[in-house]
């Protein structure tokens, strides 16, 4: 999509390799805040269980205004969780 980029985030340097060269993303890296620190819109797509973390994580790095959202199916601990915070 023009004017959109994808950056991959993962725990595996060839797990991001190997999303960029099949094409799922325009690069990938370990580093959160590399990721995270000029996104206008984050997907967290991880476990449920993990979710939080991620949320967390996010808050961290990305600016003001950023969409944060998950793909995670079950929502309502993690609104719960989101609401304590």
């Amino acid at each position: 999509m023009r004017g959109v980029e994808v950056i991959g985030l993962t725990r595996s340097p060839e797990k991001a390799r190997d999303a960029e060269n099949r094409g799922v993303v325009d690069w990938g890296t370990v580093h959160p805040r590399e990721a995270l620190r000029s996104a206008d819109t984050v997907v967290i797509a991880t476990p449920v269980s993990a979710v939080p973390h991620w949320i967390a994580e996010a808050e961290r790095w990305v600016p003001e205004g950023t969409l944060v959202t998950d793909m995670g199916s079950a929502k309502q601990a993690i609104v719960v969780w989101a609401d304590r915070q």
